[in-house]
């Protein structure tokens, strides 16, 4: 088997194989697709009012500190929002290490969203959307939705940064369920 054929096998076994949890397929499948992450993000906050316009894979963020945060997505919305969105693997993880990564991306975020120009009157938002394979903060829920709070519970920014974890593993045992479900109906 030649070279070339022998890296066509494994790309087609990579395609065949591949997931949505797979960094790799997640970012190939939404670099510039903007209306597939529109769907994505509009599915997993429940909000049809979100209109993607633009929609980059591997993109990069200054953190403010001379830092660079790359995002598996970062997206734009009509109104000037930015969406980062992460697939992350949670083995090897505590809570606490992914709340504060978390945290940090938010952060990076809501910096970036600052420098658009921000004013008392505007609408832009800084929404982190993290998904997990398994349900590493104890929630029990399929998305957990956080707001920006400072220590004493005081909301800083009027709901304008969103910190929101999609726990793939939930939908992964729904999907079990359902054929579980059918086949037990089928008997």
């Amino acid at each position: 088997m030649s070279k070339v054929d022998q890296m066509r096998e494994e790309i087609m076994h990579f395609m065949e194989t591949c997931t949505l949890s797979d960094k790799a397929a997640f970012v190939i499948g939404f670099d510039n697709n903007p209306s597939g992450v529109e769907f994505l993000v509009r599915t997993v906050l429940s909000q049809n009012d979100i209109s993607i316009i633009s929609a980059r894979g591997l993109e990069r963020l200054n953190d403010g500190n001379g830092g660079i945060i790359i995002f598996d997505i970062l997206a734009e919305t009509d109104d000037g929002s930015l969406i980062g969105i992460e697939m992350q693997k949670t083995r090897g993880l505590t809570a606490a290490e992914l709340g504060r990564k978390m945290q940090h991306y938010l952060s990076v975020l809501k910096i970036n969203v600052m420098k658009m120009g921000v004013d008392i009157f505007t609408t832009r938002k800084a929404i982190a959307l993290f998904f997990v394979d398994s349900d590493i903060l104890k929630t029990g829920k399929p998305v957990s939705t956080y707001m920006w709070r400072e220590d004493d519970g005081i909301l800083l920014d009027e709901g304008r940064s969103m910190l929101v974890v999609a726990n793939i593993d939930y939908f992964r045992d729904l999907e079990k369920n359902k054929a579980a479900n059918r086949e037990e109906c089928e008997t």
